[in-house]
């Protein structure tokens, strides 16, 4: 699939068409999963080994059913 970003604006909001259709995000601009802390959250994986469960305390998200470090 060929995606494409459109538009990216200071950190909160993303415009990016997929196939022809247009989808549009915005995010609160202190939100812990915007671009650059998704950045952030896979740095500290591969880089530092952080844990699933780690990740889900330091960024105050539900670990999910079934995942398990």
């Amino acid at each position: 699939m060929r995606c494409e970003v459109l538009r990216y604006r200071y950190g909160v909001e993303l415009l990016i068409r997929c196939q022809g259709v247009l989808v549009s995000y915005v995010i609160h601009a202190r939100a812990g999963l915007n671009p650059v802390g998704r950045l952030k959250l896979v740095q500290l994986v591969i880089n530092q080994g952080w844990t699933h469960t780690r990740i889900a305390q330091r960024f105050q998200v539900s670990q999910g059913e079934g995942v398990s470090d």
